[in-house]
């Protein structure tokens, strides 16, 4: 009877034992993703800091409506959200839009947007590669 228990408690410490190497895997999968997969990272960022996400989400079409051609402008980086005192200051935030001879042209943008969500000064500053 003891015999058995042992024999079952082994057996699964065994199977965890299989098990973690595959959680440890899919583990830094994960974290590779999020850094590469803009899709991955905004989702994660979406469900885990739903406030800086609102906040980047603002700037971002804030820029992207300031462009000097937005029908042909892409977001290149989503930019850094930082949180200050009465809301978040965004910045690394690049657009890609079409420039005066038709080539892609890359802007950076920094921006504050209110604890509300609200824009409150967008900034563009020019030659950003």
């Amino acid at each position: 009877m003891q015999r058995d228990k042992y024999q079952e408690n082994s057996r699964r410490s065994r199977s965890f034992g299989k098990l973690v190497p595959f959680l440890v895997f899919l583990a830094i999968a994960f974290l590779i993703a999020r850094e590469e997969i803009p899709a991955v990272g905004d989702a994660w960022e979406r469900m885990v800091a739903p406030d800086k996400w609102l906040a980047k989400q603002a700037c971002q079409n804030a820029a992207i409506e300031r462009s000097e051609h937005k029908e042909f402008s892409r977001l290149l980086k989503p930019g850094k959200a930082n949180k200050t005192t009465d809301g978040t200051y965004i910045d690394r935030l690049v657009v890609g839009e079409m420039g005066r001879a038709g080539d892609e042209v890359s802007v950076e943008y920094t921006c504050y947007v209110d604890s509300e969500g609200k824009l409150v000064k967008l900034n563009r500053i020019e030659d950003s590669k």
